[in-house]
């Protein structure tokens, strides 16, 4: 929590910060009810309630699918068409009502600019969606000169309008949105245009808007040195927007004056809108996993914002200003995880005019000059955890202006050495050690240099221009910063080591995905369970929701088979907990015996190819006939070392880690160390008709070929299955016993692989999709659920299957999903 008290900010001293608490619960999950409980104390003691509890819900990602009718619009409705057809999409979607889909057919339209004010749906379940057959197939063109700043889709005052999968070009504005509600914008690739998406840039009604997976480019040629970015700069912002609860994620954004962020506009400022604490104009903002590169002054810009804004793991690139604040109205604005590489003046942080309330966690920044440079105070701010590289020419890494204030903490920072380390109100320090004595920073602060990491050197500043990802953050084994943080509860938690590691990424884990979350204009395949991004389940795009097994259901989590050695029936594994694997029970599991056989590229071929992660031509096959009596398998790539500038992942059998996009797939950079990576899946992921598993190894980029040059991959078993007895009388999918020991009546059921689900043993009906309705389940006549935790399957009786309406009252169940509650 954030504490303010009467701090003044701003131009002019315009804002004076109230009494206050502000925070953010992070690093939650979307669509997800969470109960919370905050408590109050004071040594003089509390005045009314000291504990608050409740619960809250997070708001899901927009939905994909549509439930209404389909409108289509094509660049003519002469001959083969579908009905109803229109040739102007502003005309289909003044047609159309909520639930709807106008689909643009692909082709070129010139018949701007769309005038969509006021339309839209009723919420997020009933939207009305304008989505293209395809992006790159589907072309808006605004035919707008450089220098124009008229938009080509008007969308002021929309409610819960979707637009997706299609592309501008030639436009002075993309999108325009003052006063809109809801509106999603997801897919669209922009070019050749002066700003991308904005919201209102004085008080408006904006509100809940949904920014991801978009490529947006302005009009600029390149970047250029500082001094020159007024006359290069032929637009405006790439995406910005003002109001509240705004979500801008995966998106890819260059060649603009601002990246991306909250409107710098001056006629938001507090002391002109005569704003009220209580209910802030700009607040609950999200910025994540952006790709921002090339822009003229701000990476992320963050001025006249207020509190909860949240920024991570955005990666910034050769921009003149990292992220600004400049001022942050009392905040909190949590900065973490974030990647910043090139800033030549200094600024990764613009912190001038005073800001309050700035909290900056576990960031990797390298400018080109100093580290940090900013003349101007800032005050009441959290600094701890980053890495800060780099200073040249005499400069120190850090030197700021004017900072008191009692609630400032700055620690465990790990800084470039210099002669002079640290230039802080006027006087200067050699030293952490010396900063400390002087200050009270940095007790725990430390040196650290780009020998720490993977493959990173000193920035080019103004003499070059590097592209995203040319320093890679990752800690090398042995690296200083290595367990040299504190714990930032809801960032550092889950640290791998002693304590938490500095900068941007924890020791050992995987780089986050920049930008779009696409592979070669396409759309990754869902992982199994729940989908929280924009990918294909069984040939259907979806972005919330379950895929399971290869089919998408809105509601209900999927029944999955185990997925490590052994299971406690009902749940979903988790391997190397005692509760849930075979290898921890206290009496075995019966004839489950595991084994293994490995295989190298010696043993198969060696792979040479220009590939993507969308090809599935380039692979190596592996037959293995005892894959049909394995209960469960597990993959270990042993060793893949790379020969080439590529970074390449896998797919087996077309599958990638459960739960992880694809793109997130073991990528491995050439020059690194060997990828020791391992995937835990149901064995029905590799046995597919012929018993064979086939790896496809790809380059993430889409833009190098490699040479694999050696592999090992080993496949362990649970065990065959086929002598096992029945344990405990509650089976799994496909199994005829391997669960923890224990004596048991024999099991009833023979499992027939024709099936796709749970069988029900007594008549070997599917009732995979099963749920149980009725007071003897422990819930309310007609809502669905599931047994309770610990209650046995063979107590279902007088109630029907609904879905289907199957009797079941002599339910002898024989399902994974009974056991536990979901």
């Amino acid at each position: 929590m954030m504490r303010t008290n009467g701090e003044v900010l701003g131009y002019v001293d315009e804002w004076t910060c109230p009494n206050q608490f502000a925070g953010s619960l992070i690093n939650l999950e979307p669509g997800t009810t969470y109960e919370f409980r905050i408590t109050v104390t004071d040594p003089d003691g509390v005045i009314g309630e000291s504990v608050k509890t409740g619960t809250i819900t997070t708001r899901d990602v927009p939905r994909k699918d549509h439930s209404g009718a389909t409108l289509h619009v094509y660049p003519s409705c002469s001959g083969s068409v579908q009905q109803p057809c229109y040739t102007n999409v502003a005309t289909a979607a003044a047609s159309a009502s909520p639930g709807d889909l106008v689909l643009v057919h692909n082709g070129t339209y010139t018949n701007g600019p769309f005038n969509l004010r006021g339309l839209g749906g009723s919420s997020f379940s009933l939207p009305l969606i304008i989505r293209g057959e395809s992006a790159a197939g589907v072309v808006f063109d605004g035919g707008a000169p450089v220098g124009s700043n008229t938009p080509l889709f008007e969308v002021m005052g929309s409610r819960y309008l979707f637009l997706e999968d299609f592309t501008i070009v030639n436009a002075g504005l993309g999108i325009r949105g003052d006063d809109a509600v809801g509106l999603v914008v997801r897919g669209v690739t922009m070019r050749e245009v002066g700003g991308a998406i904005a919201g209102s840039t004085d008080v408006g009604q904006d509100q809940d808007w949904y920014i991801a997976d978009n490529d947006v480019q302005g009009w600029n040629d390149a970047w250029a040195p500082y001094s020159q970015k007024s006359s290069i700069n032929k637009g405006t912002h790439g995406i910005i927007v003002t109001g509240k609860g705004h979500v801008l994620e995966h998106n890819k954004v260059s060649r603009f004056y601002d990246c991306l962020g909250h409107a710098d506009s001056s006629a938001l400022r507090a002391d002109k809108i005569n704003a009220d604490w209580r209910d802030p104009y700009s607040r609950d903002l999200d910025f994540n996993n952006n790709d921002l590169f090339e822009c003229v002054d701000d990476g992320i810009v963050l001025d006249f914002a207020y509190h909860n804004i949240r920024v991570w793991n955005n990666r910034i690139t050769s921009v003149h200003s990292g992220i600004s604040l400049q001022p942050l109205y009392c905040g909190p604005a949590i900065i973490w995880q974030n990647e910043i590489y090139n800033i030549p003046a200094g600024n990764s942080f613009k912190t001038h005019n005073a800001p309050v309330g700035f909290e900056v966690y576990h960031n990797s920044i390298a400018d080109a000059s100093q580290a940090w440079e900013v003349s101007g105070g800032w005050q009441n701010a959290r600094i701890k955890n980053n890495v800060w590289l780099d200073n040249e020419g005499g400069y120190p890494t850090w030197e700021t202006g004017d900072v008191e204030h009692a609630l400032t903490e700055i620690d465990y920072n790990a800084l470039s050495p210099a002669p002079t380390l640290i230039r802080w109100r006027g006087a200067s320090y050699s030293s952490n050690s010396a900063f400390f004595s002087a200050t009270g920073y940095q007790e725990h602060g430390m040196i650290t240099t780009y020998a720490d990491f993977e493959s990173c050197s000193h920035p080019p500043g103004e003499s070059g221009n590097p592209v995203p990802g040319s320093c890679n953050w990752q800690l090398k084994s042995g690296a200083g910063v290595i367990d040299k943080g504190v714990v930032i509860p809801g960032i550092s938690d889950s640290y791998s080591g002693s304590a938490p590691d500095l900068g941007a990424h924890e020791f050992g884990s995987q780089t986050p995905v920049y930008g779009p979350r696409f592979f070669g204009g396409g759309v990754p395949e869902c992982g199994e369970g729940r989908v929280g991004f924009l990918c294909a389940c069984g040939g259907q795009n979806v972005s919330s929701g379950y895929c399971c097994g290869g089919s998408w259901q809105e509601g209900v989590a999927c029944l999955s088979n185990s997925d490590c050695f052994d299971n406690d029936p009902g749940t979903r594994d988790v391997c190397n907990e005692p509760d849930t694997c075979s290898a921890y029970c206290s009496n075995p599991p019966v004839g489950s015996e595991p084994y293994n056989e490995t295989y190298t590229a010696v043993e198969n071929m060696p792979l040479d190819f220009f590939g993507t992660m969308q090809g599935t031509e380039k692979s190596t096959v592996i037959s293995i006939e005892t894959l049909q009596n394995a209960q469960s398998a597990r993959v270990r790539i042993g060793s893949v070392d790379i020969d080439s500038q590529a970074e390449v992942g896998y797919y087996i059998n077309g599958h990638g880690d459960l739960d992880v996009p694809p793109e997130n797939i073991r990528n491995q950079r050439a020059g690194s160390p060997p990828v020791f990576g391992e995937q835990s899946m149901p064995v029905s992921y590799f046995v597919e008709g012929s018993n064979t598993i086939t790896f496809v190894f790809a380059d993430a980029t889409g833009t190098s070929g490699f040479t694999i040059t050696d592999y090992e991959v080993t496949i362990e078993y649970a065990g065959s299955g086929q002598n096992a007895t029945c344990s405990d009388g509650i089976q799994n999918q496909g199994e005829t016993g391997v669960d923890c020991g224990g004596p048991c009546p024999a099991c009833p059921c023979e499992y027939d692989e024709n099936k796709p689900g749970d069988l029900d043993c007594s008549n070997k009906v599917d009732i995979y999709d099963l749920t149980l309705v009725g007071s003897s389940f422990g819930c309310a006549e007609g809502d669905p659920c599931w047994l309770e935790k610990g209650k046995q399957a063979n107590g279902c009786s007088m109630n029907e299957e609904p879905f289907r309406q199957v009797d079941i009252s002599d339910l002898n169940c024989v399902s994974q999903n009974f056991g536990n509650a979901y």
